[in-house]
């Protein structure tokens, strides 16, 4: 039995000390695509979310939980196979996060979170 996929397949990552750019495959057979809806898949802006917040985890090393987060807008929807954009923001003297998805130049969705302090 194979596991369930629940992120995006990367294929480019470039890291610089608060910012990241991540070309990221969507997977056709992703797990969050089960019923979201059944004859026109979409992802979901609260996996759009835990994305940004997983990869700000494993970039960044932030916490994995969030205390705020704010200014979450859902322009276009993300299909299966797209190959999106993430770039991540940190702004340290505020102590947040931005990140937005784009599918080519098209912005899908914004937001901004701050990570619960470790």
């Amino acid at each position: 039995m194979t596991a369930p996929i629940l992120l995006p397949q990367i294929l480019e990552k470039k890291v610089s000390e608060n910012s990241a750019r991540l070309l990221l495959k969507v997977p056709e057979n992703l797990l969050y695509f089960d019923g979201h809806f059944p004859h026109m898949p979409i992802l979901a802006g609260v996996v759009q979310l835990h994305w940004a917040v997983h990869f700000a985890k494993e970039i960044f090393l932030m916490a994995d939980l969030i205390e705020d987060a704010s200014r979450i807008k859902f322009n276009n929807i993300i299909r299966p196979e797209d190959e999106i954009t993430l770039l991540l923001t940190v702004n340290p003297e505020i102590q947040t996060l931005t990140y937005t998805y784009k599918l080519d130049e098209k912005i899908c969705s914004t937001g901004r979170f701050v990570p619960i302090k470790k």
